[in-house]
């Protein structure tokens, strides 16, 4: 007779003890092939073999079960927009009482093997037609070649000899169909297919065919050096061909290639097994698997009752599947009262919402080692977990949440279980939240511990920030650059006070108003008033032998400029616009530009011409575009070491050949994106153009927003087929790699091995704010278990080659973290641009600043227009207006702050005015300054006779 296939659960009566009950029970089934207590069925593109009269019961089958003589037979097939599924449960759908299982037990098997991803998802259904959500029936296990499975099958004569690889143009993990399932190759004496032709790869004729042990036909390449039409010399091969789940292109996947020569090439009667480690049910019927899901991996249960489980319900798998036959015998929820218990749930859960997002914060418990996240969407209905990996963190972001709409959390905490999976604690209280408004508190928390880098891995004796958070790191002087910026942002937005951003920055401009300079070797910070690439973190002596570096010292003085326009106040804020400047006169550009007009990459004592003998692939000096734009306007703007005057257009001459067309956008081209923003980060590009832009009707910030959505456009494109490139993952620039450390970028591609930056895209955030949000918010939504830590985005990583890297770096914090503020408040942009040496060396690279944002003039209060001429070598015309009667005075004052002209003092009435001024004057730079109607307006003006 039959055993009856039942779902039971029988409790312990002594501690430690554990009981099961078997799935089928042969007194009780009947004779009729089916078993009475299920129901299924099959709707749109799915199939699901049932029988019974009414065509919803279960099939067994008698053989050699799990337990007794027979077991449950799925047969079943799904694809998109196809769904099956089968409850099955004790006789009659009894009610049984879940409350103290432990976990659920299943044994499976079938006539061949079926991947971990092909597998069935289970859930639990109670007597009201409540679920939990449904767990996927992939055993976890590794997916790849089996050597010692593979081989020719008994029967086949030919002495092939022939060796198998994974080729890995999609991660080894990434299923489809085809992979990862065992292979056949099926020899004959004629012809039987052509093989799919691809560069280097020309269709042949076959004597064989390639499909998997289910039955699915695959295509493959195939190399033929004899043109025999098999595999049978040495160097003949076969690419087997699978499809990109994503876009359905054919990938290679294994590589068969031919050892030596055969003395009998294969043909009828030969088949070559490729096994294959499949994370699911092998190729052996004759063994069964046992299958364990413990039932806290459910989740809150919500409302369904566990005292009143009807049955066991078995789904289609997630991402559909051909044709499969599964057997399925022995379920069973057992209770193990000697189970560990998890730890407590984390207290003090809070939740804070914005657009599309809910940030949880907690306490976490003591002893536990993270934290899993479970959201319900609607009352009543199941928790689904939505932490894939355990967050080891006090705090997480759902990405996910709709707006308007009341969800549920909750939070369940977690401990080490030795090589086993976690132990999950009890459910905390459930929290509710609804998202919705304006703000983003993840792009908050993103800007918040970038400016934790630079707070955390700083000297606070010195303020030399670490070039990247690996212990014993030295210090960047461009990343101390962005973290003097970085102190004010965290001021204004009250995450230090101002009075600790004032003692940090004081120590760091006292450092480097004071750290001694010189041409020796060591023992120095720098020379000329340029400073070192690397300093010590301890010394700030010079790291190594690396480069004074003229790059990185303009980095650093463009913090060091804003802090001095920054801090307005007196006491210390007085010094540190005194020490800014001491820093800022004593640099000698006209020194630097070795070449002339042009200025060197670095110097070094050790190298030749004079220690300028500094190169990078041919290229001396700064030429072309790139992130240098902000050190030829520091260095035209210098009041004592200027550069020459036509040093600007000496540089946009290098622009040749840059000015391109990709993806229908026309921009200056420089692949990696940190060239297109670092200069940025301080100079308000916005609406201001100097000759060459002008001729192009565009400007440098519409450039790098052309650049950054033709890189967008590459990954969407995709050339190199990346297992993850798309709209909302891309970012190319200098960063770790798998490989190094390199600049990576497109278009045009360089040098792109499938790494990607977070601070490619956060350092576009003013350029491109929602495409760029939304790129940062799906690193973390995809990534957080790896890329996440205490300072936000980590470097980098590689999907391709499985990498995610360790360090976070100075100089990707800085640019994600202001040009986040600069899109939100223009903050630094509006600061430094009122430098007056910043406004004169962009003056004399030919930019027009009368329609700068940051200084509109708007009629209704006041306005100053550019002087002219600039440079004056006579009279110059300052032409001004204000908006309503009153108190108006104009006055020129020199670099050093001394009134040198008054040419307007007193009452006036509304409307435009010009005064001139004679220029009677030393050579130099000048501020001319328009107080009225309760604002400042001001421009520089240089005297050149």
């Amino acid at each position: 007779m039959l055993r009856p296939l039942l779902f039971a659960l029988l409790l312990a009566a002594t501690a430690g003890a554990q009981t099961a009950t078997p799935i089928f029970d042969e007194d009780d089934a009947g004779s009729d092939g089916y078993y009475q207590a299920s129901d299924g069925g099959a709707v749109g593109n799915a199939t699901l073999v049932l029988a019974g009269p009414s065509g919803t019961r279960l099939p067994v089958a008698s053989g050699d079960a799990a337990s007794g003589t027979d077991y449950g037979v799925l047969t079943y097939a799904s694809g998109d927009g196809g769904n099956w599924s089968i409850t099955v449960g004790a006789p009659g759908f009894a009610p049984l009482d879940l409350t103290e299982a432990d976990s659920l037990v299943l044994f499976l098997n079938g006539p061949v093997g079926v991947p971990g991803v092909a597998l069935p998802r289970l859930a639990l259904e109670d007597a009201d037609g409540d679920r939990t959500i449904r767990l996927s029936l992939d055993f976890g296990t590794r997916v790849g070649f089996n050597r010692n499975g593979s081989g020719f099958l008994d029967g086949s004569t030919t002495d092939l000899a022939v060796s198998v690889s994974y080729v890995g143009s999609l991660p080894a993990d990434v299923a489809r169909p085809g992979y990862p399932e065992s292979i056949r190759i099926t020899f004959a004496d004629t012809v039987v297919t052509t093989s799919t032709p691809a560069i280097g790869f020309p269709a042949k004729p076959a004597r064989f065919s390639v499909a998997t042990e289910g039955g699915l036909p695959l295509a493959f390449r195939f190399v033929d050096t004899d043109d025999d039409g098999t595999l049978s010399a040495d160097g003949d091969r076969i690419e087997v061909l699978t499809p990109d789940p994503v876009s359905g292109t054919p990938r290679p996947t294994w590589r068969v290639e031919t050892t030596a020569t055969a003395t009998m090439a294969p043909g009828a009667g030969d088949v070559y097994r490729l096994a294959v480690f499949n994370s699911g049910v092998d190729d052996d019927p004759a063994t069964w698997q046992r299958r364990a899901l413990s039932v806290r991996d459910f989740g809150p249960l919500g409302d369904v009752d566990p005292s009143r489980i009807v049955g066991v319900v078995l789904e289609n798998p997630a991402s559909g599947s051909s044709e499969r036959t599964l057997w399925v015998d022995a379920i069973s929820a057992r209770s193990d009262t000697g189970s560990p218990d998890g730890p407590a749930p984390p207290t003090e859960i809070t939740a804070d919402v914005g657009d599309r997002t809910v940030r949880l914060r907690w306490t976490p418990t003591a002893g536990a080692n993270g934290v899993v996240v479970y959201r319900q969407a609607e009352a009543g209905g199941p928790f689904v977990r939505i932490t894939p990996s355990v967050v080891r963190d006090d705090a997480f972001f759902d990405l996910d949440a709709p707006n308007g709409e009341t969800v549920r959390y909750v939070l369940r905490s977690t401990v080490t279980n030795g090589l086993g999976p976690p132990i999950l604690g009890p459910d905390s209280p459930v929290i509710e939240a609804t998202a919705g408004g304006d703000g983003d508190p993840y792009i908050d928390e993103t800007a918040r511990r970038a400016f934790d880098y630079f707070w955390e891995e700083a000297n606070p004796a010195n303020g030399l920030v670490k070039d990247r958070s690996t212990p014993g790191s030295a210090s960047s002087i461009a990343a101390v650059g962005f973290g003097l910026s970085a102190i004010t942002v965290a001021i204004d937005r009250g995450w230090i006070t101002r009075e600790q951003g004032v003692a940090r920055t004081l120590a760091t401009l006292d450092f480097f108003a004071t750290c001694p300079q010189g041409e020796a070797s060591s023992g120095t910070c720098g020379y000329r008033g340029f400073f070192y690439h690397f300093l010590d973190m301890q010394s700030g002596r010079r790291q190594g032998t690396n480069e004074l570096s003229t790059i990185d010292t303009a980095l650093l003085l463009g913090g060091v400029l804003h802090a001095a326009q920054y801090y307005d106040g007196a006491g210390d804020e007085a010094t540190i616009r005194d020490l800014a400047d001491q820093i800022w006169r004593r640099v000698e550009w006209d020194w630097a530009a070795n070449r002339p007009p042009l200025v060197t990459l670095g110097w070094k004592p050790e190298a030749g011409q004079g220690g300028f003998a500094i190169c990078n692939g041919g290229l001396c000096d700064w030429n072309g575009y790139n992130e240098a734009m902000i050190l030829y306007v520091l260095g035209l703007g210098s009041p004592t070491h200027p550069l020459a005057g036509n040093a600007w257009d000496a540089w946009t001459a290098g622009y040749a050949g840059q000015w391109q067309t990709h993806y229908g956008y026309e921009f200056l081209v420089f692949p990696p994106l940190f060239g297109h923003q670092y200069s940025h980060v301080w100079i308000d590009f916005r609406n201001i153009q100097d000759d060459y832009m002008r001729g192009r009707n565009s400007t440098y910030f519409e450039n790098s927003r052309r650049a950054t959505l033709a890189q967008r456009a590459y990954a969407i494109d995709n050339p190199q087929n990346y297992p993850n490139y798309g709209a909302d993952e891309w970012g190319l620039t200098a960063s770790d790699d798998p490989f190094g450390y390199r600049a990576h970028g497109a278009p045009p591609a360089l040098a792109d091995n499938g790494t990607i930056t977070p601070t490619a895209a956060g350092g576009s955030y003013a350029f491109t704010p929602e495409l760029s949000r939304q790129a940062l918010r799906t690193f973390y939504a995809r990534y957080y278990a790896r890329l996440w830590g205490e300072y936000g985005l980590r470097d980098a990583y590689n999907i391709e080659e499985n990498w995610f890297a360790s360090d976070v770096l100075g100089i990707d914090q800085g640019p994600i973290l202001l040009m986040i503020e600069n899109a939100r408040t223009g903050a630094i942009w509006e600061s430094f641009m009122t430098h007056p040496d910043v406004r004169v060396g962009l003056e004399r690279a030919g930019f027009d600043l009368a329609p700068v944002a940051t200084e509109p003039a708007p009629v209704e209060d006041a306005r100053l227009d550019p002087p002219a001429p600039n440079p004056a070598a006579g009279t110059v015309r300052l032409a001004y207006a204000v908006g309503e009667s009153g108190d108006v005075r104009l006055a020129v004052y020199d670099v050093l702050g001394r009134e040198v002209a008054v040419l307007a003092d007193g009452p006036q009435a509304p409307g435009p005015q010009v005064a001139e001024w004679s220029a009677a004057v030393a050579s130099g730079i000048y501020v001319v300054r328009l107080e009225a109607a309760g604002v400042v307006r001001t421009r520089t003006v240089v005297v050149a006779r």
